[in-house]
């Protein structure tokens, strides 16, 4: 890791953002991008009020924003879609509806997966082989690590059960591999990047990594 909790905490860098910066360090494959982000985020830290929006937009940001990229590169643009366009996640209502549609959208995956095992059952263990086997950067781009990290940091102070919550999404994760799997094996649906295997995850990694580091502006705007 090469930023450390110390120098954000001594910049007054807000407790959301830290957490999420922290955890994109983690598995961050590049560290110049990350490191100029950081000088960013100083004298962030703010009231309560407004922590715990930040960590709701980061729990927006994994729904609306990052499962779309991923379905929509399994060849599941209509859930994408849908997913994205759901109003924004800012209290417990808005957030249930978002958590059924993206149920649905894991639903769909799933039946695809089903689908595509069964027309290619060696190119779907092929697949799944090399999932398990990904580096650290790919799975925390897969995962939106940095984003969960985020919102976790409500737990304490939440009024919505926040580790309820981010236990639910993984209830869903055989599911959320489906999407990953789908990615492996069919490719990108993208015309600019027609890659499958590992090519084609590291495609959409590196766009959740770019949306990763908006995300970061975008938390450190919320001031009110």
């Amino acid at each position: 890791m090469s930023i450390s909790r110390a120098t954000l905490e001594a910049q007054a860098t807000c407790p959301v953002i830290a957490s999420l910066i922290l955890s994109l360090d983690s598995y961050w494959p590049d560290d110049t991008s990350l490191v100029a982000a950081v000088a960013g985020v100083a004298n962030t830290r703010s009231s309560d009020v407004v922590t715990r929006k930040r960590a709701i937009a980061a729990l927006d940001w994994v729904i609306r924003t990052h499962r779309p990229i991923w379905l929509n590169e399994a060849s599941l643009g209509s859930d994408a879609s849908a997913l994205g366009a759901l109003p924004a996640i800012v209290d417990v209502t808005t957030f249930r509806n978002a958590k059924a549609a993206y149920a649905t959208a894991l639903k769909h995956a799933t039946a695809a997966w089903a689908t595509a095992k069964n027309a290619n059952r060696t190119g779907a263990a092929t697949a799944r082989a090399l999932l398990d086997g990904l580096r650290d950067d790919r799975v925390g781009a897969w995962r939106a690590t940095g984003a969960r990290a985020a919102w976790a940091f409500v737990s304490s102070v939440s009024t919505w059960d926040a580790w309820e919550v981010f236990d639910a999404w993984d209830v869903a994760g055989q599911m959320d591999y489906a999407v990953m799997s789908l990615v492996s094996l069919n490719g990108t649906t993208s015309t600019e990047h027609p890659q499958t295997g590992l090519a084609g995850i590291d495609v959409v990694a590196g766009e959740v990594r770019t949306q990763e580091l908006a995300l970061v502006s975008t938390l450190a705007g919320i001031t009110s």
